[in-house]
């Protein structure tokens, strides 16, 4: 399999913990009113909470996004091979789900030649909380359209460990099932290139 390409590349618990709680501690204490509700669809989104229900922050933190560019770049170059841009179009995103949260079945790719998300070619999420502090709030990919290669169909669970980073295709169908008990936080950081679609 060494020589298969994989829709997602995944490190498990590769940030330590205490950088994962001093993220989480940072933005643990500001109140709802200072997150915005995630959006969802082409031409700058729109709430729709029949799709997805979280709160979110756009974090500016230079140090961060250095960070997360490190690994899907590496995983680029080992496994996707996108020509990308080498200007960072998008700030990360601090999610933060609490019970009931959710988002369905999504993207990260717009087909919308005019949207600003049509030249995403990877995705990134990095689990900061600890698996025993939440229940539901799975990272699920869906896997039917490599059952061919890899032998799975439908959804397939990522980590869920602390500290584990996964990056995939932007294009990649996948969802975030519901929390049921505590609170979920994580980073996602999508990476472009110029040309879309290489």
């Amino acid at each position: 399999m060494d020589n298969f390409w994989s829709p997602f590349w995944i490190w498990e618990s590769s940030i330590p913990n205490f950088i994962c709680d001093e993220i989480v501690t940072a933005y643990r204490n500001q109140s709802l009113d200072e997150y915005d509700k995630g959006l969802i669809g082409y031409k700058g989104g729109v709430r729709d909470a029949e799709i997805r229900k979280t709160n979110i922050l756009f974090l500016e933190e230079n140090w961060i996004n250095t960070m997360l560019t490190g690994y899907i770049r590496y995983a680029n170059s080992e496994n996707f091979f996108y020509d990308l841009s080498n200007e960072d179009k998008e700030f990360t995103q601090l999610s933060r789900y609490t019970v009931g949260d959710y988002y369905h079945t999504h993207r990260d790719f717009s087909p919308c030649r005019g949207d600003s998300v049509h030249t995403r070619k990877l995705s990134l999420s990095l689990q900061l909380s600890d698996s025993n502090e939440y229940d539901g709030g799975d990272i699920l990919m869906d896997m039917s359209a490599w059952s061919d290669e890899f032998g799975e169909s439908g959804f397939k669970p990522m980590s869920r460990s602390k500290g584990s980073v996964i990056v995939f295709d932007s294009r990649t169908p996948h969802k975030v099932t519901p929390i049921t008990r505590g609170t979920r936080y994580s980073l996602v950081k999508w990476y472009h290139g110029d040309t879309p679609l290489r």
